[in-house]
């Protein structure tokens, strides 16, 4: 299956820094919003698949099937980041950071998938329902950071 996904919409974020020490050490947050208005479509491409022959005992003949969708709608794409940096030196700056991101409903999944089985079914074709889901990523980050 290919997917593609592109949207626009507007984003928001904010950050906040609570500095000590001289701001030899910094705790950090970062949020993020974007309501996107999006396009979603996924496409099997052709592919072959086998029927039974029911007139032959051990038989099958070849199909030829393809599924995709189109899907339009609107949704969310949030990030949270929390860290600390840290001054090593003047313009020398190790960062620790959790963060989390979420592209919400921006995938495609078959949840149902029709296939022909028999010989008759073949002019059928193939057909598949497919539902939305979620993409959430989170990753731990540990840097240097140089300013000059």
């Amino acid at each position: 299956m290919q997917q593609s996904t592109s949207g626009f919409g507007p984003v928001g974020s904010g950050e906040i820094q609570f500095n000590f020490f001289r701001q030899r050490l910094t705790l950090y947050a970062l949020v993020r919003a974007a309501f996107i208005l999006q396009s979603l479509d996924t496409d099997s491409e052709t592919f072959t698949f086998l029927a039974r022959d029911p007139t032959v005992v051990g038989a099958y003949l070849p199909g030829s099937g393809r599924i995709q969708d189109n899907v339009s709608k609107s949704t969310w794409n949030t990030t949270f980041e929390a860290g600390v940096r840290v001054k090593l030196l003047e313009g020398f700056h190790l960062i620790v950071d959790w963060n989390t991101t979420g592209y919400l409903d921006t995938m495609l999944i078959p949840t149902d998938l029709s296939i022909p089985d028999n010989a008759p079914q073949v002019a059928l074709g193939t057909t598949a329902r497919f539902v939305s889901r979620d993409f959430v990523v989170s990753s731990i980050n540990l840097g240097l950071s140089f300013q000059f």
